[in-house]
């Protein structure tokens, strides 16, 4: 996965952005018209990052709370491009639009996102969990 994203990002002008690290649909606050008006404890958060992440943590967070699967399956399911929702769809091109990714950009951090979620966790928490990223995502 690492060396595959390098390939695709090395060399590349890419925004970075602030990462919340932790963005989930019970770290964010909407109005009544649906629209965005904050995001919660943003205690694992980093200035500078990656774009994207935060949008494929939220969209791979919400498929696993609404099918009560693993990491790994929720992952899984929202990694071909076919198995998008249209809402999906329409925000991943947005967002891909407005921070100049290509397509095959979305594919590239949507294969690496167990890296994300690993590099998050040795960041953030008090302790390791051996093997927990390689168990929740069914990695070897």
């Amino acid at each position: 996965m690492e060396d595959l994203l390098r390939k695709r990002i090395i060399g590349r002008s890419m925004r970075l952005g602030t990462y919340h690290a932790d963005l989930r649909g019970k770290h964010v606050i909407v109005d009544e018209r649906g629209w965005f008006r904050a995001a919660l404890d943003w205690g694992a958060s980093e200035t500078r990052f990656f774009p994207l992440v935060d949008l494929l943590q939220l969209v791979v967070h919400q498929r696993k709370q609404e099918s009560g699967s693993s990491f790994g399956e929720a992952w899984r399911s929202v990694r071909s491009e076919s198995s998008w929702r249209p809402y999906e769809r329409d925000t991943f091109r947005a967002y891909a639009e407005g921070a100049h990714l290509d397509r095959s950009d979305i594919s590239a951090f949507l294969g690496a996102f167990p890296l994300f979620v690993a590099g998050m966790a040795e960041r953030n928490w008090d302790f390791s969990r051996p093997h927990w990223v390689e168990q929740q995502f069914g990695l070897d």
